[in-house]
């Protein structure tokens, strides 16, 4: 069953999840939130590796899945992923635990923002797709994995399609991996095309500021900001903005 090739993928690093669960409050998690991108309406939850279940969840989830909060959990959650998908999640969270737990030192874990995008059935029982951002929230002494703050965006109306690839994002300054390919264990894959600069002044743009906007809230030129925006216009070879947003959600750049 392909739901359970999802549990093995955990249980295969069972020993980089700590046993011991942490309290937060939903004031911490939504501070973390600050560092995802929301292209659509999102829920989101914290996953306990610990215990193995949601908590926090938000109470969108049940205008967006059809789910109360407290009947969210996660079989219920797996039985809503398009069947088509079922493998490639599963293998995106295989590839990572592989990355998280095997390709960069343990003190970075939380530095990195995992993403992809899969079909999920929403209340009105017609799958969309969402886009799964996830983030690691604490970790024990030993640098062992506890929570994780997940955020699902409907990103349908983008009419993205699925390239099956995945990216690992660097939010503290860590050097990004996107364009992976989760079919081929994780070996395919590419710095970002975009400096960090330029993925800043990128996610701002899809948030919805004005260069004007965007200079205040990077204390830089407007100026620099236009020129930022024509170098990531060019880079991507895009048109305009929404053909950016879109393209940059395709290929799990923000």
């Amino acid at each position: 069953m392909s739901e359970r090739k999802i549990l093995q993928a955990w249980e295969h690093y069972d020993a980089h999840f700590t046993p011991e669960t942490t309290d937060l409050s939903i004031a911490q998690v939504r501070q973390r939130l600050g560092a995802v991108f929301c292209p659509g309406p999102y829920y989101f939850y914290v996953f306990d590796f610990s215990t193995k279940v949601f908590d926090l969840v938000s109470n969108e989830v049940e205008s967006m899945l059809g789910v109360s909060v407290d009947e969210f959990n996660v079989p219920t959650f797996l039985a809503r992923i398009h069947p088509d998908d079922m493998m490639f999640v599963s293998q995106c969270e295989m590839t990572a635990g592989q990355f998280l737990f095997q390709e960069i030192p343990t003190g970075d874990m939380l530095k990195y923002k995992v993403t992809y995008a899969a079909r999920v059935k929403f209340a009105d029982g017609n799958y969309r797709m969402i886009l799964h951002q996830a983030m690691g929230l604490t970790m024990d002494e030993s640098g062992r994995l506890g929570k994780v703050l997940a955020v699902h965006s409907d990103i349908s109306h983008m009419n993205p399609g699925n390239p099956y690839t995945m990216s690992f994002l660097g939010i503290a300054g860590a050097e990004s991996r996107v364009g992976v390919d989760p079919r081929s264990n994780g070996k395919k894959g590419k710095k970002s095309l975009l400096t960090d600069r330029e993925t800043e002044v990128l996610r701002l743009l899809a948030e919805g500021l004005s260069a004007p906007n965007i200079a205040r809230e990077l204390d830089l030129a407007e100026p620099t900001i236009r020129k930022h925006r024509e170098n990531i216009l060019k880079k991507t070879k895009t048109k305009n903005t929404a053909h950016l947003i879109a393209f940059a959600v395709r290929n799990g750049i923000i």
